[in-house]
């Protein structure tokens, strides 16, 4: 499992770690050790994983949504997808990929992996929320859920928008 070794890049997020670290300095304890903060790791990077598809795709990346659709796709046309854009990157930009393969991976990826990936994530947030309660963290923990609950929200935003990470009019990240 690529989210298993703390050594995995695919545990780093400059603004997490940050928002983490000033919560440790804040209480006066390190909170980056609890067992939450390693499943917030895991669906951050599941959440960018939806989020960044085309780019990942196109840049190389087989993401988790992409590899339980590849699994799963009977007849496979995502792999035969990937390996046109894969040949074919070279001669164009992201912004320039056949529309067409970008509607067979959405296709793919919402018949073959979303519910899976979606309800990884969902786990993800219930369990985090539980592990924080019982946590024995002292203090005011709205901030934590507020982030928790954020990270929520951009799932459902992320699928609302068709797979893109299109951020809102008003935001303030």
């Amino acid at each position: 499992n690529k989210y298993d070794t703390e050594l995995s890049p695919l545990l780093r997020s400059c603004l997490v770690e940050s928002f983490f670290e000033g919560i440790s300095l804040i209480k006066g304890r390190n909170i980056q050790n609890h067992l939450w903060h390693k499943k917030f790791e895991q669906m951050r990077q599941l959440l960018d994983d939806l989020s960044d598809l085309r780019s990942d795709i196109f840049e190389g990346r087989l993401t988790y949504p992409v590899l339980v659709a590849l699994k799963n796709d009977p007849k496979g046309n995502l792999i035969d997808c990937i390996r046109t854009i894969w040949k074919e990157r070279k001669c164009y930009s992201k912004s320039q990929m056949d529309p067409n393969n970008w509607e067979i991976i959405k296709k793919c990826i919402y018949d073959y992996s979303l519910n899976q990936t979606k309800e990884l994530l969902l786990n993800l947030y219930d369990q985090i929320r539980l592990q924080i309660y019982e946590t024995t963290f002292d203090g005011n923990i709205e901030l934590l859920m507020a982030l928790i609950d954020l990270k929520r929200a951009y799932l459902d935003r992320i699928i609302q928008n068709d797979l893109e990470d299109q951020q809102p009019e008003f935001h303030f990240l």
